[in-house]
């Protein structure tokens, strides 16, 4: 009886190392692809947005990302951050950060607490230096 239960450990052994080993299978490749966007402008009184605006001294703007291409479908927080054109961050300046939930599509997204267009942040405040030139920088990433 003791060596009929040792063959059969052996044997169950045996087919179970085998089975660990029948295949080895790997998946095709994921891409992942960066989200495509670009800020657009708007100045005072205007109903048109651009990729560059000129204001006059103390003139309100504002600004929106637009988000075209490779957009997932999740919950994003954006952090709005004003810099002089070499890159340098202007101090001071304390725009809402925005949580907005993308959805696949399209969007433009507003410098307010949710993204909507309503209250869009008001960048003149803090451009009031002349002969200087601004931008802004949006960072979006999961909360």
């Amino acid at each position: 009886m003791t060596v009929t239960a040792i063959t059969v450990i052996a044997i169950t052994t045996v087919f179970l190392v085998y089975a660990a080993i029948l295949g080895t299978y790997r998946g095709g490749q994921v891409s992942i692809n960066q989200m495509q966007g670009m800020i657009y402008y708007q100045g005072e009184g205007s109903t048109s947005w651009g990729t560059t605006l000129s204001v006059g001294n103390g003139t309100a703007w504002y600004a929106r990302l637009n988000v075209t291409s490779n957009i997932p479908s999740q919950t994003v927080k954006v952090t709005w951050t004003l810099e002089f054109d070499n890159g340098t961050t202007v101090s001071g300046p304390t725009p809402p950060q925005t949580t907005i939930t993308l959805t696949g599509s399209p969007t433009a997204i507003y410098v307010t607490a949710g993204g909507g267009s309503s209250g869009n942040y008001d960048w003149g405040q803090h451009t009031t230096s002349v002969d200087e030139i601004y931008r802004v920088k949006a960072v979006v990433e999961t909360p």
